[in-house]
């Protein structure tokens, strides 16, 4: 996962394809204050660029915006922990994480997704029966990759908006 961030005034803050858009407040050269977080996921971000009032952007880690390298004042590490951790609780409820497949995915694809949201290692076989198992989520394709090693049935997003039952992370 990776945060955008910005030098200037405001910016979009990202992992993975998971935006958070940010308001702030550049008190020095080393230092920019967030005053406002909007969380959105979105799909195919592009790279983040300067403008207006943000004289130069970079991808970040996530671990290294939250993991203190990176000063940020008062809360607002919380505040961006807590956005990505809301981030991260969507997809134990809603089928947003098939979004971010193509339009034909294997299993394993969407594991990636979680995997990289959730930011642990799934159990594959308890993945694939979970998602499998949820009405709607997932739609056989009939087809299977041909990208060498064992074929893997192909699949497509299905009408569901939310998972029940939910694919609760492991801790929570």
């Amino acid at each position: 996962m990776a945060l955008a961030i910005f030098s200037g005034n405001s910016g979009i803050l990202s992992f993975g394809h998971v935006a958070f858009m940010a308001l702030g407040a550049q008190i020095s050269a080393t230092l920019t204050l967030p005053a406002m977080l909007k969380a959105s996921l979105m799909p195919d971000l592009p790279l983040p660029t300067a403008g207006g009032d943000a004289r130069a952007a970079r991808w970040m880690p996530v671990d290294e915006v939250l993991g203190g390298e990176r000063p940020l004042a008062f809360d607002h590490r919380r505040i961006i922990g807590d956005a990505v951790e809301r981030a991260r609780g969507l997809l134990e409820y809603s089928t947003l994480g098939a979004a971010f497949c193509a339009d034909r995915f294997a299993i394993s694809d969407l594991r990636r997704i979680y995997e990289i949201v959730w930011g642990q290692r799934l159990d594959p076989g308890n993945f694939s029966r979970k998602v499998t198992g949820v009405e709607g989520f997932l739609v056989p394709t009939g087809e299977h990759s041909r990208d060498g090693g064992r074929p893997a049935a192909l699949y497509r997003r299905g009408p569901a908006t939310t998972l029940h039952p939910p694919l609760l992370r492991a801790g929570h």
